[in-house]
């Protein structure tokens, strides 16, 4: 049913942003260690680090894609390999 259905979105919308979320945060943590400024960042070689992981929205986007195929998750997920567990 749409209910069913409307509910399924939002739980996976919550999924999302909870994981964006940590996402967001370990890699701005990694930043400020690494003492990157934005502008070192963008000519950085982990330049897919900015582009996928750097905000909530962009973090939320690149997990949508992610998710739904829009992208590869092995080319999303390899920058973050440099940032490490927290």
């Amino acid at each position: 049913t749409v209910k069913s259905m409307m509910w399924a979105m939002f739980l996976l919308l919550i999924i999302i942003y909870l994981f964006a979320v940590s996402f967001t945060q370990g890699v701005n943590m990694y930043r400020i260690d690494e003492g990157w400024t934005g502008l070192e960042l963008e000519q950085h070689e982990n330049i897919r680090l900015y582009k996928y992981w750097s905000s909530l929205p962009r973090c939320m986007f690149t997990l949508f894609l992610s998710i739904t195929g829009g992208i590869s998750w092995d080319e999303a997920a390899i920058p973050l390999s440099d940032v490490g567990a927290a």
